[in-house]
């Protein structure tokens, strides 16, 4: 189901999860507000998820609040979308869960913490972009073994809390 740009308003309705043999879900570039519903992360089918956020107005599409842990049963997702938003909180472990996953794109959010080492157990992830957030510390070495990585977006790991003190650039 592919409905960008389509000036949708409002929330995305939980109804939505009930598809379960949907396989590809895009509402990017609307305008849609409210929180992602937790139905869409029991989709066992859907392999693209592209909720990335609308340039067609000053108020674009942000979703807000945190991934929920049940985003880990999103098992044939290959694709996940959910860059320019206002995600918050940490990425959960459950993503490990995500085996199929070969693009994430949750840049420009304000996810913190560190990057946990469960993105390392992604053996076929290709894009991985998480610049752009409130992340700290560094990134994880089991990185490198991530083979099938061929984009990995330039990251600056800072504290932003009042000023950047400490930054590493990867």
């Amino acid at each position: 189901m592919a409905l960008t740009y389509n000036n949708l308003t409002g929330e995305i309705p939980a109804e939505l999860g009930n598809h379960k043999t949907l396989e590809v879900l895009t509402l990017s570039d609307n305008e849609l507000t409210g929180s992602i519903p937790a139905s869409i992360f029991n989709m066992s089918a859907l392999q693209v998820l592209g909720l990335e956020g609308n340039r067609l107005s000053v108020e674009s599409c942000k979703l807000k609040g945190i991934l929920p842990e049940e985003i880990g049963n999103l098992t044939g997702v290959t694709k996940m979308s959910l860059l320019k938003h206002e995600l918050t909180g940490y990425i959960p472990n459950t993503v490990q869960g995500m085996l199929n996953l070969q693009e994430i794109y949750l840049d420009n959010n304000k996810l913190k913490g560190t990057i946990a080492e469960v993105i390392c157990n992604l053996k076929n992830l290709g894009a991985l972009d998480l610049s752009e957030n409130w992340f700290s510390g560094s990134m994880p070495p089991c990185l490198r073994n991530v083979t099938s990585l061929r984009k990995l977006a330039k990251l600056e790991l800072t504290c932003k809390l009042r000023e950047p003190s400490r930054s590493h650039t990867i």
